[in-house]
């Protein structure tokens, strides 16, 4: 597979949590539906290594909503949840990545 059509699965397959939302504003929904697009966007970000630069966008996006829920009163002990599976996941994939290049400019 070459870096275009790398490129251009990664795009769709972002589309995807967008498309089960039937919005292009992942703030106008609330609850489970904001929940399983948050799961779907992560997958989709840990999945295709062409994407794992976006883990950074998921993690502000997931604190913001956290943010927003506890400014309006509402449970989100959910997404706190995810948001620090989302954490520790950035830092294995990256901190394997990391150990990978050293051992390979050795």
């Amino acid at each position: 597979m070459n870096r275009t059509q790398q490129y251009l699965a990664a795009t769709l397959a972002l589309t995807l949590p967008f498309l089960y939302l039937h919005t292009w504003n992942p703030f106008s929904v609330n609850g489970p539906h904001f929940l399983s697009f948050y799961i779907l966007l992560s997958l989709v970000v840990y999945v295709f290594p062409v994407t794992r630069k976006l883990s950074f966008v998921l993690l502000i996006l997931g604190i913001a909503r956290i943010i927003q829920g506890l400014y309006n009163g509402k449970p989100v002990l959910y997404l706190l949840l995810l948001v620090v599976l989302n954490i520790i996941l950035t830092l294995s994939i990256n901190a394997s990545i990391w150990k990978t290049q050293r051992s390979s400019k050795e």
